[in-house]
């Protein structure tokens, strides 16, 4: 919990402000998400959203202390994930330690709008708890819960033969056949409202050979450097991997990384989409700390390790969610000084409606008095806010009635 306590005082960012308008029409609609698609497979992110607004409105704290929450439920899982694969409690403890505070997926729990990967790590987690307790049945019931947590649940099926080849257990094909059935059913709904998915769509994601070099660039930001620092040092010890708990972490990474790699703009995955794959990394280190290096350098490595990412999240991830929030975060302080009154919004960094959302925040004001430069008619009596890059700050001009 004490990983994220500073994102407690953070505000709303960017798109965190679209979640609070759709749950509205979601909740007088139900159906309302199957017109956004792939919102409707997130639906556990805009119940959480409906929810939470109804306890506390606008008030972003609630909203950071339920996603620290579910981190921490993760973690509790991760540690029993740990312990049922490699027979071993310490190494469970470990593995949650270091998952709890790599620095890596912050996005997913310090960004509110990146927070669609807590629910569906939770479930696949505790699907995969399930199934190494030969209770199947249930862990069919958290995947069917997963498909409208994130689309990418499917990632569940090759985690599921791997834990069983991991374990050395014999494959139930009954059982597994039960969750491609079930997977079966969810690609036909996700192909029928492909045509309309604003990811595809709009050519953010799409398959193809560029996949490989962001994948390749996304693996490597998960294990640099600590990873190859503690195989290093391991192998500096006279290590030599011999047994398929070293090679299945790096299989977890790379299965539950690769439904992310087809994105088209940017060379590497989103820190938020990195969470499930840093289970993966949190395995391996806890492995290598527990069973491949000296006590004395598992307890500089594990201190090292801890000190650098709570740090690293407390000093410089944290500071950047808050220079990310900034703009709403100063806008709302302009309007609530001011009488509700028609405005102008220029150079704002997200899309203009964000500005627009901000009003629901302020008695009195609404979306129709943010006129934003470029998509809104012109305001030539209204005085204009421009957001200055540089200074992260607003310049105010007054009204230009010769425009």
């Amino acid at each position: 919990m004490a990983t994220y306590w500073p994102a407690l005082d953070n505000g709303f960012i960017a798109d965190d402000y679209v979640f609070l308008e759709r749950v509205e029409s979601w909740s007088q609609d139900p159906l309302f998400l199957y017109q956004i698609p792939p919102e409707n497979f997130r639906t556990a992110t805009y119940l959480e959203f409906l929810l939470l607004k109804r306890l506390a409105g606008y008030w972003a704290a609630p909203f950071y202390l339920f996603a620290i929450a579910l981190h921490f439920s993760n973690c509790l899982l991760v540690r029993r994930l740990a312990s049922q694969l490699t027979g071993s409690d310490t190494t469970g403890d470990l593995a949650a330690a270091l998952f709890a505070c790599f620095q890596n997926p912050a996005e997913a729990v310090a960004w509110l709008g990146g927070s669609h990967e807590l629910p569906v790590a939770l479930l696949l987690l505790g699907a995969l708890v399930l199934w190494l307790a030969d209770r199947w049945p249930w862990a069919l019931l958290c995947y069917l819960l997963a498909m409208f947590a994130k689309e990418t649940a499917p990632v569940l099926l090759p985690l599921l033969l791997l834990v069983d080849w991991w374990r050395g257990r014999r494959i139930d094909w009954r059982a597994h056949g039960c969750f491609w059935i079930a997977t079966g059913a969810f690609a036909l709904l996700f192909l029928s409202l492909l045509p309309d998915n604003s990811l595809v769509r709009g050519e953010l994601y799409a398959f193809g050979p560029h996949a490989i070099p962001v994948f390749w660039n996304s693996f490597a930001q998960l294990v640099f450097p600590w990873l190859v620092l503690g195989a290093g040092v391991a192998a500096w010890q006279g290590w030599r991997p011999r047994s398929r708990d070293w090679a299945a972490p790096l299989v977890w990474i790379t299965v539950s990384l690769l439904p992310y790699t087809f994105l088209t703009y940017q060379n590497h995955v989103p820190s938020r989409h990195e969470y499930l794959p840093s289970v993966g990394v949190a395995l391996a280190m806890a492995l290598l700390l527990t069973r491949a290096i000296s006590l004395r350098w598992a307890a500089t490595l594990t201190v090292a390790y801890l000190a650098a990412n709570l740090l690293y999240i407390a000093l410089r991830k944290d500071a950047q969610f808050e220079e990310r929030a900034a703009p709403t975060e100063q806008l709302v302080r302009f309007l609530e000084s001011r009488p509700p009154t028609p405005i102008r919004v220029e150079d704002f960094p997200y899309n203009g409606w964000v500005a627009k959302l901000t009003t629901r925040r302020v008695p009195g004001w609404s979306p129709s008095l943010i006129h934003v430069i470029d998509t809104d008619p012109p305001c030539p009596a209204c005085p204009t806010l421009s957001w200055d890059l540089d200074s992260g700050e607003y310049q105010i001009r007054p009204a230009d009635t010769g425009n």
